[in-house]
């Protein structure tokens, strides 16, 4: 999902200056170019300058639409995203309540839109370590979703996906195991062998083998992982980067305990090549980043 934000962006800031120049501030016709500008720094990590698009594009929702209008939930759960990622999980928190409460005053309680918005709510539960109410979110959505989309769905795999994640830190192995297959049982029905849903669902896996201290099985998962990440993402994706980093400190610990003070022959070769590796791709990663988004490897902005 590199995309092409830099140009995007030079797009949506180009549109907005001409409505602009055009209309009054707070223009209703102001508000999708003011929102899509919004969502373009959201994705490209530029937090501040999209809270504060969201911000005005609320402003100007608000005066031509009642507070419990669908339409303001939208900007409101982007606006709920954006300061989760900036760490202000205070202002956060009741924004994702509103939106869940306008949206199932507009929708119902059994919508699948009503699933999507749990999963989002349960992430955020999860980041800030309530995991009783995130893990009951989850459930929610899981519930809502396969009664609305049937048990294959790719929706379905990617919140069994969450919840196994909770379940995995919160120390639950056989429920995030039996979670994480389902997911991956999920997506091998539907998505081709060497999609990246596929390697998410291996990865994931391979770290809970290692939690359980079954080192042979996650060497095993992560090669798999990374064999698809190898085959279809940019050898400087991150998700690669990851991967690779685990299976190196895998092979690294594993050397150290069936080997403790002396030499492990190939094994300790193979983790320094991964590690080499690593380093080579760290750095290569900056720059990726960098360019995703809109600045040179420098840090000098480049618009």
């Amino acid at each position: 999902r590199s995309g092409r934000y830099p140009e995007a962006s030079a797009l949506f800031v180009r549109a907005l200056a001409i409505q602009e120049k055009a209309l009054p501030i707070d223009h209703p016709d102001l508000e999708r170019h003011i929102r899509d500008l919004g969502n373009v720094y959201l994705e490209t990590g530029n937090y501040p300058e999209a809270r504060r698009l969201y911000e005005r594009s609320l402003a100007i929702m608000l005066k031509v639409r009642p507070p419990n209008d669908p339409d303001v939930a939208d900007i409101l759960y982007n606006l709920a995203i954006t300061l989760r990622r900036m760490g202000d999980y205070a202002e956060a928190r009741p924004l994702y309540e509103r939106v869940l409460a306008i949206k199932k005053e507009a929708l119902g309680g059994e919508n699948p839109e009503i699933a999507f918005f749990l999963n989002g709510y349960a992430v955020f539960l999860r980041e800030t370590g309530d995991y009783a109410e995130a893990k009951a979110n989850y459930e929610s959505a899981l519930q809502i979703r396969k009664k609305q989309s049937g048990d294959n769905h790719l929706e379905v795999a990617a919140i069994l996906n969450n919840l196994a994640r909770l379940l995995l830190e919160t120390g639950d192995y056989s429920g995030a195991r039996t979670r994480f297959e389902e997911a991956l049982e999920i997506r091998g029905k539907v998505l081709p062998p060497d999609h990246p849903q596929i390697a998410q669902s291996l990865h994931n896996l391979a770290l809970l083998h290692t939690q359980t201290g079954d080192t042979e099985k996650a060497r095993l998962v992560f090669q798999r992982a990374l064999e698809i990440r190898r085959k279809v993402l940019p050898p400087n994706h991150p998700e690669v980067a990851t991967t690779l980093e685990k299976l190196a400190n895998l092979l690294i610990w594993n050397d150290r305990s069936s080997h403790p003070g002396r030499d492990a022959g190939r094994t300790r070769r193979r983790s320094r090549w991964l590690h080499r590796r690593l380093i080579k791709l760290i750095f290569a990663d900056r720059a990726f980043w960098a360019r995703r988004h809109g600045r040179d490897p420098s840090g000098a902005a480049s618009h």
